[in-house]
């Protein structure tokens, strides 16, 4: 998920309701999880717009990398309607490129790792809110803000030089040090909306594993939000987290 993906999605929203944070979800799926079998989970980083710059990492990259994972169930970055609806936005290329047409083709069961109505809006919402306030009311900090921004991913570009790369402890480490950034710097409405979307993947990836024990999972999520949700997923009873920068590399 990317701020502009959000935006642009939120548009067709409408706001209410709160969510779960992730440290009430991970002690009450404990239990439930005591019983079943482990699951394998893959968490696979997508680039959005990216793809197209990123020659390690392109289309056919992605496509090989879910064929090679051979996943029986997948966790997507992508709303119930989307989901259903099989549409993004146009920042999400490889959804009709490649994830939804996998999909099909493998008749993966599919999960929305992105929360359902009013819950998306209100998140969203929160985000964008605090976000422009803080842009109109501290610009200088907003654009150092946007500046780091620009230059870890220009830096990026230049490291990712195999799909490892991209989802591997470096990628990992800068992008969590400039989520941690902008969180500190741009008010607690940004640090809490992330991670109340945050929760919501770790919840989802949860019942994917409650309904589908001992199968193995693979969830896509966007690049920036695979540091956190990596180290939330780690924790959890039951679920065999794979070392994604080792996996790829062997």
């Amino acid at each position: 998920m990317t701020f502009q993906s959000l935006r642009c999605a939120s548009r067709r929203r409408v706001a209410i309701a709160a969510a779960t944070l992730v440290v009430g979800i991970i002690p009450c799926a404990a239990a439930a999880q005591q019983s079943a079998a482990p699951s394998e989970v893959f968490v696979l980083a997508t680039l959005y717009g990216r793809h197209a710059s990123t020659p390690a990492y392109g289309h056919a990259e992605l496509r090989g990398l879910i064929e090679r994972i051979r996943p029986d169930v997948v966790v997507l970055d992508v709303s119930p309607r989307e989901l259903r609806e099989q549409t993004v936005a146009a920042s999400k290329r490889e959804y009709p490129e490649v994830i939804f047409p996998l999909v099909r083709q493998h008749r993966y069961r599919a999960y929305a790792g992105e929360p359902d109505e009013p819950e998306f809006s209100t998140i969203v919402g929160q985000l964008s809110r605090a976000l422009a306030s803080f842009r109109s009311e501290q610009p200088a900090l907003a654009a150092a803000d946007r500046e780091y921004e620009r230059a870890i991913f220009s830096a990026l570009a230049q490291s990712w030089r195999t799909p490892a790369d991209v989802n591997g402890a470096l990628t990992d480490q800068l992008l969590a040090a400039r989520r941690a950034y902008q969180d500190g710097v741009a008010g607690a409405q940004v640090g809490d909306a992330w991670r109340r979307w945050n929760a919501h993947a770790v919840s989802t990836v949860v019942r994917a594993h409650r309904e589908n024990p001992g199968k193995r999972i693979l969830v896509l999520v966007g690049v920036e939000n695979c540091p956190r949700l990596r180290a939330d997923l780690a924790g959890v009873p039951g679920l065999r987290l794979v070392d994604m920068e080792r996996w790829l590399s062997d």
